[in-house]
């Protein structure tokens, strides 16, 4: 147990000699040291610890802030400087201060003389003391004469902050310190007090001046050209003038208008203005940013609301304020179908045609002006009367063609292809009323399917339209199509044939119906209210640009339907019951000098759906 001790005891008396042999030693061979445990103990904890000593800052000094004070004369300025000083270090340090060129009166540093030395074309103060320290400089400076009075440059000590207050033996001094982010002037009796705040910088630049006395100047003259553009909406007036003034002699910076009591101005361009009502007006008070002279405009825009849509009316008098010479003209239009006319005039104003109106009138119409007047000076009154007229309806949407297509079977089905070349600006559906007991199978706008939705009576529907581009000149037409079936009576040995055709809610321009009838029988006797046409099938669809179709039928090529496969395949079966049929819808079913080609002529001018009706007789 005593070995393990003394072992260990070594093991730290070697550990403890390792730390202390990083650091001089002084030579003590062949002497023998015997030192207490708890001193040893201390020794080695101490040899353990980091090195603590303290990092030597990055520099030896900072200026932190620095302010002037002077004292301007005719050829000189006294200048006292006042410097904080951090001092970082123990350490002597070299401070630079300001060129050697100038005349250092007095340097104290903390209260203190202090020398200062000269080197490297610099005064360089020597120190040694960590802490703050307060360094005053006096020195002086020459002035010298500039193109505009007074002028002072002197070198200050470059420091982050940096105050100026100079003092001026006169009174009413102009004065302008440059580098400087803030520069104010005051007036202290017979002194006059410059302050500044100066950016960080090694040189200052200060002039001064009496101000110029202002001359004299001739009263401004000014003239006016007003063009004013009234415009008569439902219940609204709406007013937008333009004044062109022109300014002679003298700058002017404000200009001043007065617009009647019941007008709201609603906005004016040209300047900050504000409104005062006086009396039974409103004065408006317009201020630009800097004076003008020569040519300015203004422009306003203001409203003026109406006792009703018809109504006899004053035209608000916009007027001109401190001119010498106005003339002004006044356009009259209609944005609604209201009729306008004069009722009467008054003062220095007269009708004139609106061909006289100047473009500055013109330029602001979107209607044509139907009234136009014109004015030399004030006071002046027109009054006009408004009428309202009640407006008629216009159509949102048209149709330029409606072409069908029936296919009839002996046991009393037909299916009807029905396209619908539409013009539509605002309508949302179309609304169609289908024969009785039909059942739709497709419906297409543009070539896409489109879900119909039912309306509000049994067999009509709605199909939702999209609205036209715009093409040449007009809107262009886009195709709706609706494939229906209907149930009808079975063919007989003989009968009457009854067929319906749907009827929209847009008015058609031409209406096409191409009936296909079973071949194994005898027809006559065509009635209802439809007429045959006398042109052949090919000739009628040409002309209602139906020609692709035609050519396709005609060629008897089996195309693509466009109804679901399931409507395909049922109709696949109808026209296999019909005979002779050949094609597949949607394209014109052809039977051989059997088709009968009707063209409806009465669809907008009776509420029947389109009808035909015929005799038959079995062969």
């Amino acid at each position: 147990m005593s070995k393990r001790i003394t072992l260990i005891f070594a093991v730290l008396v070697v550990c403890a000699f390792s730390v202390w042999a990083q650091r001089d030693i002084p030579d003590l061979s062949d002497t023998k040291v015997s030192i207490p445990w708890t001193e040893l103990k201390k020794l080695i904890e101490a040899g353990m610890k980091p090195d603590t000593l303290p990092a030597k800052p990055p520099r030896d000094f900072i200026v932190s802030s620095s302010s002037y004070s002077g004292l301007m004369t005719k050829n000189a300025l006294t200048l006292n400087a006042s410097l904080s000083i951090n001092i970082l270090t123990k350490d002597w340090v070299t401070i630079p201060l300001l060129p050697s060129n100038v005349a250092i009166r007095e340097a104290l540093f903390d209260g203190n003389k202090t020398n200062l030395t000269r080197d490297y074309g610099q005064y360089q103060l020597i120190v040694r003391g960590q802490g703050w320290h307060d360094l005053k400089l006096s020195y002086v400076v020459k002035t010298a004469s500039s193109l505009r009075g007074q002028r002072v440059d002197f070198p200050i000590a470059r420091t982050p902050i940096s105050l100026l207050t100079l003092q001026m033996p006169k009174t009413n001094l102009v004065a302008s310190v440059e580098p400087s982010s803030f520069t104010e002037t005051s007036v202290r009796g017979n002194i006059t007090v410059v302050t500044a705040v100066l950016p960080e910088c090694d040189r200052v630049s200060v002039e001064w001046t009496k101000p110029t006395p202002e001359e004299k100047r001739a009263p401004a003259i000014l003239y006016a050209d007003i063009s004013t553009l009234i415009s008569i909406g439902e219940g609204i007036l709406s007013g937008s003038t333009t004044i062109n003034y022109s300014i002679l002699q003298s700058a002017v910076s404000s200009f001043r208008l007065s617009i009647p009591k019941d007008v709201r101005l609603l906005d004016l361009q040209g300047g900050e203005f504000k409104v005062i009502e006086e009396d039974n007006q409103q004065i408006v008070s317009i201020s630009t940013e800097s004076e003008v002279k020569g040519s300015y405009w203004l422009s306003l825009s203001y409203e003026k609301v109406l006792e009703g849509t018809s109504a006899t009316l004053e035209i608000p008098e916009i007027k001109v304020l401190e001119v010498e010479r106005e003339k002004g003209f006044i356009g009259i239009e209609a944005r609604t179908n209201v009729e306008i006319k004069t009722s009467g005039i008054s003062g220095s104003i007269e009708q004139a045609d609106v061909k006289e109106l100047p473009q500055s009138v013109w330029g602001m119409t979107t209607n044509p002006v139907l009234l136009g007047y014109k004015y030399l000076k004030h006071p002046y009154s027109v009054s006009i009367e408004v009428i309202k007229h009640e407006g008629l309806p216009v159509l949102v949407a048209t149709i330029d063609q409606a072409s069908f297509t029936t296919l009839f079977t002996e046991d009393g089905k037909s299916i009807t292809r029905a396209v619908y070349h539409i013009r539509n600006n605002l309508q949302q559906f179309v609304t169609i009323d289908l024969p009785e007991s039909s059942q739709v199978w497709s419906s297409f706008v543009s070539g896409r399917p489109v879900k119909p939705t039912k309306g509000d009576k049994e067999n009509k529907i709605l199909v939702q339209l999209e609205r036209s581009k715009p093409g040449e000149g007009d809107m262009r037409p886009f195709p709706v199509e609706v494939v229906y079936l209907t149930k009808g009576i079975k063919f007989e040995k003989s009968g009457e044939l009854k067929a319906f055709l749907p009827k929209a809610d847009i008015p058609a321009s031409e209406l096409y119906w191409s009936v296909w009838l079973p071949e194994d029988y005898k027809y006559k006797d065509f009635g209802g209210n439809v007429k045959e046409a006398k042109e052949p099938v090919e000739e009628a669809y040409l002309k209602g640009g139906r020609a692709e179709e035609v050519a396709e039928a005609s060629q008897r090529q089996m195309l693509p339907s466009n109804v679901q496969v399931q409507m395909e395949k049922e109709f696949r079966q109808i026209a296999v019951q019909a005979g002779k049929a050949q094609g597949v819808f949607p394209v014109a079913i052809r039977i051989p000098e059997k088709g009968k080609f009707y063209r409806f002529s009465k669809l907008l001018v009776t509420d029947e759906l389109p009808n035909l009706t015929a005799k038959y007789k079995k062969k």
